[in-house]
């Protein structure tokens, strides 16, 4: 008879070692920079720069800790179907006798291969989820889109996430997950289009603007134009985009930057020719007109 069969998930455990490795690697080099460009700075030279690389190398940190979770989160799962399939393996050669010309009569059924979830065991936090985000700086944002980035699933778009409320619960998740990854605490909610109102709301009412890296083309880029419409009809920005009732608000406001009617001492030419091509290169992608997209801001997720 040969061996039982096995999954080795000892191949998972060393990739995650490596990564963990690689991520030690980057925040060497991080600590480096100071010492490494002072100098320079001391001249007034490169400060910016440094800024600027210093930033990159904890937006690599933040990657490989995504990876990380990433893989850590089916160890667990393969090690127990692993164990299961040893044990199916072991039940069918406790009945099994090749000298007797054939198998027993008797019969094994083997353990369920489905996998059910791990819990990490972690406590839970008295604090919903909805709650802590209100409290976040944009930082911490935007490691949160930057984890949600690497997490999602590849069908469904960051703006979905935000702003379609079908996707509410999908985001909520993710952001438990962040949370599980780099809190000492598990963090629950309540309700999960809550959740995603309050990070579009933190992410419009903040006076500090997401990294462009992280929204370029996405209608997050248009912030301050979103923000001005809802402050002129004196509503909140985030049921600007949340709520169907303002649609025809909203629409009609995207056809005025559109099409450059617009006040230019505000928004200039280059921010209405930018957002044109936005709008343009939606349509050109979902194989539409220009007006099918403005007429209805989830083509624009």
């Amino acid at each position: 008879m040969a061996n039982a069969i096995t999954i080795d998930s000892s191949v998972i455990e060393s990739i995650i070692s490596n990564v963990g490795s690689d991520k030690a690697k980057i925040q060497e080099v991080k600590s480096s920079l100071d010492s490494t460009c002072a100098p320079l700075v001391a001249c007034g030279l490169f400060e910016g720069c440094l800024n600027s690389l210093k930033e990159e190398a904890d937006n690599i940190s933040s990657t490989y800790d995504a990876i990380q979770t990433s893989l850590q989160s089916h160890v667990s799962d393969v090690s127990s179907l692993e164990q299961q399939i040893q044990n199916v393996g072991s039940d069918y050669r406790s009945y099994y006798s090749p000298g007797t010309g054939g198998g027993s009569s008797s019969s094994s059924s083997g353990a369920d291969s489905g996998v059910e979830g791990v819990q990490d065991g972690k406590k839970v936090d008295p604090e919903k989820m909805e709650t802590k985000i209100d409290a976040l700086d944009i930082k911490s944002i935007e490691k949160m889109i930057l984890f949600t980035l690497l997490i999602k699933n590849k069908s469904t778009s960051l703006m979905q996430l935000l702003f379609d409320p079908a996707k509410a619960e999908d985001f909520a998740k993710i952001l438990k997950k962040f949370y599980s990854t780099y809190g000492t605490l598990e963090v629950e909610y309540d309700d999960a289009s809550k959740v995603q109102k309050q990070f579009v709301k933190k992410i419009l009412n903040d006076k500090t603007d997401i990294s462009e890296n992280l929204i370029d083309i996405t209608i997050l880029k248009y912030k301050k134009y979103l923000v001005k419409v809802a402050n002129d009809n004196k509503v909140n920005p985030e049921d600007l985009m949340l709520d169907d009732k303002y649609k025809d608000m909203l629409t009609s406001s995207l056809k005025k930057l559109y099409e450059g009617d617009v006040d230019k001492s505000e928004f200039d030419d280059d921010f209405c020719d930018d957002f044109k091509a936005f709008v343009n290169m939606k349509a050109n992608t979902k194989n539409t007109t220009p007006d099918a997209i403005l007429g209805d801001v989830k083509s624009m997720l």
